[in-house]
């Protein structure tokens, strides 16, 4: 009998991959019966009147309880009227103090009390002094907080279009959060632009080992044709305080030190530094219609050159009339004690409407 010659290397190598398709596809079919067991949503909210809610704990921010659940899509539960829940999944709980703890969560016995199921042993935790809770591990997209507005004005008289943009944005990690917000106001004449406000904020906070303290990192560009203001760019650093944190409002309050340079009309570039003493508050009023208030102030005295005080105050509140729809109301004010352009307006404010969405 004649001898079958050995495979060749081609041979041999679909022979291999053949073979590791198979033991792919085998344990493809094993895993599949799990798979709908692992989508299943089996975290459970009981709220005040007995009533409970199965889904899946997307997160607690802002006096609302963010729950996406099979029959009724993704929804939002007011946190004053949830009583308990109940979850096996590995949450990031911020308490009011600034304290994180980690860990599955369960009702306790007492009224709106829930245990944290921590590795250094179960922690009892009032709903009300939970200020934020994340699930480990959200996706990118869950990180994100904010909101986009766009506002327009038209005077057939004088020809006078004016627009504004306001988008606001916080990107929430393990321990830290960035902020940015953009602002732009442009008003035309006769298609002839005739003001330009353009700024852009954007800051890193970071929580310091101390509960309620965090490191701070400021940095921003301005543009302000009302304050013959052609550039200004600043940064720099400090630390900050949490001053009160609930379901219903957020406080805090910095201090930083900032370089900047600037040029206004008609000047040279200078560089100059500063202090910056600054607050910031937001409040939740939840109703038929949410209602959501955003305010900010900075104290910015000059510790370099000439005697000069800047402060800045930026306003909002925001009418949700329809699901993460809302109708803006934005106020700023901007003050200039000894502007380097002696011809140069002190202070400038303004009021706008807008419609938005948020995320």
């Amino acid at each position: 009998m004649m001898k079958r010659p050995a495979p060749g290397p081609f041979v041999a190598w679909q022979s291999a991959i053949r073979r590791l398709l198979l033991v792919g596809a085998g344990f493809l079919l094993l895993a599949l019966p799990a798979l709908p067991a692992a989508a299943q949503k089996t975290d459970v909210v009981t709220l005040l009147n007995g009533d409970t809610i199965t889904g899946e704990i997307k997160g607690i921010d802002k006096g609302l309880i963010r729950l996406s659940t099979s029959a009724m899509g993704t929804i939002d539960v007011r946190w004053a009227y949830v009583a308990a829940i109940d979850t096996d999944k590995t949450l990031e709980v911020e308490l009011a103090s600034g304290q994180r703890v980690y860990g599955s969560v369960q009702a306790a016995e007492e009224p709106r009390t829930v245990d944290v199921e921590r590795v250094a042993g179960a922690m009892s935790v009032g709903l009300d002094d939970v200020a934020e809770a994340w699930p480990i591990g959200k996706s990118f997209w869950q990180k994100q907080d904010g909101s986009l507005d766009l506002g327009f004005s038209f005077t057939q008289a004088s020809s006078q279009l004016q627009y504004n943009l306001n988008f606001s944005n916080t990107f929430s990690g393990r321990r830290f959060k960035i902020p940015v917000n953009i602002s732009s106001s442009v008003t035309r004449v006769d298609g002839d632009t005739t003001t330009n406000r353009q700024i852009i904020d954007i800051a890193w906070m970071r929580d310091l080992r101390w509960e309620e303290w965090f490191g701070i990192v400021l940095g921003g560009v301005e543009s302000n044709d009302e304050l013959d203001l052609n550039f200004r760019a600043s940064g720099g650093g400090g630390a900050g305080r949490y001053l009160g944190r609930s379901s219903r409002y957020d406080w805090a309050a910095y201090g930083a030190v900032i370089a900047t340079q600037e040029s206004y009309t008609s000047t040279s570039p200078d560089t100059s530094a500063s202090l910056v003493a600054g607050t910031v508050l937001s409040m939740f009023v939840y109703g038929e219609h949410d209602l959501t208030f955003d305010t900010s102030f900075q104290a910015i005295p000059s510790i370099t050159g000439s005697s000069r005080v800047r402060l800045d105050l930026q306003s909002s509140v925001n009418y949700e009339f329809v699901h993460n729809l809302y109708l803006g109301f934005n106020f700023y004010d901007q003050f200039d004690s000894n502007p380097p352009l002696a011809t140069a307006q002190q202070n400038d404010f303004g009021v706008s409407s807008s419609v938005g969405y948020k995320w």
